[in-house]
């Protein structure tokens, strides 16, 4: 992800307006979620849970575009505790493997 969000914003935003129409739907899903957390991190959280309602209606098998629609419900301090617990679950995930 870009260092800053709304470089990223702006450049995600311009791949849907120009290719939107002709990219595989699990892309724009992923998209959507990435815009999603871009919104996030610029404290626009009503946007960011719509954006990851949008992955969501996209790709509903994709787990992860549920746990931040769930944790944004809770605005800044949601936003947190849910990057906390997706680095501590890949953390935790990572010492299992490297074993």
């Amino acid at each position: 992800m870009v260092a800053n969000p709304e470089v990223m914003l702006r450049g995600r935003r311009r791949l849907l307006e120009e290719h939107g129409e002709s990219l595989p739907r699990s892309y724009l899903a992923h998209t959507h979620y990435e815009i999603g957390h871009a919104l996030a991190r610029l404290d626009d959280f009503e946007s960011a849970r719509s954006k990851f309602r949008t992955a969501v209606r996209m790709n509903p098998r994709a787990k992860g575009y549920y746990y931040y629609s769930f944790w944004l419900l809770f605005g800044s301090i949601g936003y947190t505790i849910g990057q906390w617990g997706h680095r501590r679950l890949h953390d935790r995930i990572s010492s299992l493997v490297d074993v």
